[in-house]
């Protein structure tokens, strides 16, 4: 286990986010989105100018027809994007599930790869941008990150099934994970910078889909199917349990959810098979653990992910469509479309984050 304190740990990432930053803070201004999916024109993925929609590049995951992304995440001062999925075989013949490119100019460059591994589904990077986790099927995994390479940090943890779900905790240390076989269990491993120890298993009566913790930890939200059992939980996390504080469905599917960069609201992505509102924006009151709605959208799309603004009243989702840009008005209980790129078979979207 680490001995530094949280404090020591936030100079630790301010100073690492610092070194690989660079030249970026123009680059960041522009809130980037990158949106994946299926292999089509010969590319996997995009590049969009997040202020107007506008295609900056594609952006190509594997060269073989195959190819597909499952999952995409910036590092946390947004020099970085990791990239998970599977059928990424190179030219020559390399097989790497898992990629990390740098934004240099309008283009994202591959500068690390973990060869060898076939299929990568959810991918998350630690607070400070040192370290990225990954889960393929079964398997979970911490590498190392200096800029350049990929380097194991942890052994692998094993399970009978497959992981569902995968989320690093502001704190450094707790990664949650779902499992197996999207059963209604949430396990939460700490990584001390060299290994992975399980230190809670907590049971629910649902599936989970995906999860988002609040930015201070306090918190952990779960996506998941309605049906018996609630679309969206929260719940509270004290470093040794967690409690269930409270629950939404409205019949849907939760594909996704997201937590606002200053903690305040929870926004949710739907199937609107039973309701036609299946976007949705809540406020969650801390004092009460009330999950307060606040506005709701009805988008008329299948959805599949979804990612908050640094702005906390803009986010952009991805749906049977392409990639879709919100911006919610809390004070009048609005929520209201500000741009649409269309591109058929985009499962992930990740927003660029600042510092």
């Amino acid at each position: 286990m680490k001995t530094f304190s949280l404090l020591s740990r936030q100079g630790l990432a301010f100073s690492f986010c610092a070194l690989l930053a660079g030249t970026m803070l123009t680059a960041r201004a522009q809130d980037l989105i990158f949106a994946g999916g299926i292999h089509i024109g010969g590319v996997e993925g995009i590049l969009l100018n997040g202020k107007n929609g506008k295609k900056i590049s594609d952006v190509q995951f594997g060269d073989a027809s195959g190819a597909l992304v499952l999952a995409a995440s910036w590092s946390p001062c947004g020099t970085h994007l990791a990239v998970g999925g599977q059928g990424a075989i190179d030219a020559d013949g390399t097989n790497s599930g898992l990629r990390v490119y740098e934004l240099s100019g309008n283009s994202l460059v591959k500068v690390a790869a973990l060869d060898n591994l076939p299929v990568a589904q959810h991918v998350a990077w630690s607070p400070d941008g040192s370290h990225l986790a990954y889960i393929q099927t079964n398997r979970l995994q911490v590498l190392s990150f200096d800029g350049a390479s990929l380097t194991p940090a942890s052994g692998i943890v094993e399970i009978s099934g497959s992981f569902s779900a995968l989320a690093w905790s502001p704190n450094g240390t707790d990664i949650a994970v779902s499992a197996p076989n999207f059963s209604a269990t949430i396990q939460i491993y700490q990584f001390d910078g060299s290994s992975l120890t399980q230190s809670l298993v907590h049971s629910v009566n649902s599936a989970l889909y995906n999860f988002t913790w609040s930015p201070d930890g306090a918190y952990l939200a779960t996506a998941g199917p309605s049906g018996v059992a609630a679309g969206v939980y929260i719940f509270s996390y004290n470093g040794t349990s967690l409690t269930q504080v409270a629950t939404y469905s409205n019949g849907n599917r939760a594909d996704d959810l997201s937590w606002s960069k200053n903690g305040n609201y929870l926004a949710v992505a739907e199937d609107p098979a039973v309701s036609a509102n299946n976007v949705h924006v809540f406020e969650f009151d801390t004092a009460t653990n009330a999950l307060v709605s606040v506005a709701d959208y009805a988008s008329g799309t299948n959805t599949s992910s979804l990612d908050w603004y640094d702005d906390n009243k803009t986010f952009a989702l991805t749906d049977s469509q392409g990639v879709r840009v919100f911006q919610a008005n809390v004070n009048n209980g609005t929520i209201r479309e500000k741009f649409a790129f269309d591109r058929p078979a985009l499962f992930v979207v990740a927003v660029q984050k600042s510092c």
